[in-house]
């Protein structure tokens, strides 16, 4: 299930606008594509916040990746653990991350 618009999402700098080519019908008016530059996903944005938001699908998919990577290396380090005392508590230093990622992917879910 999608959770969001398709990316990738390009900035409308005349506009202050996130834009993309996937049509977006949850915001009346998004299909007037001749006007925005594409379907619109936001508008009036402050310019700062711009670039951070067209990158939203990207930085999701990625992290959503990175995180399985992550899980799946915690379990490696804990079987190293086992044989080489130098590998003891390493799957424990990435536990944070792994909360926050999951916390970044919960709340981009609307969860």
């Amino acid at each position: 299930m999608e959770t969001h618009t398709k990316g990738p999402w390009r900035v409308n700098e005349r506009l202050l606008a996130i834009v993309s080519d996937e049509p977006c019908t949850d915001i009346h008016g998004a299909e007037n594509v001749e006007h925005y530059g594409g379907y619109l996903i936001a508008e009036s944005i402050a310019p700062r916040n711009l670039s951070i938001i067209a990158a939203a699908p990207e930085l999701y998919d990625a992290l959503r990746e990175l995180l399985t990577d992550m899980v799946i290396s915690q379990g490696n380090m804990r079987r190293a653990a086992k044989r080489d005392p130098d590998w003891e508590g390493c799957a424990e230093i990435i536990q944070p991350r792994v909360d926050a990622a999951r916390a970044a992917i919960a709340k981009a879910e609307g969860k």
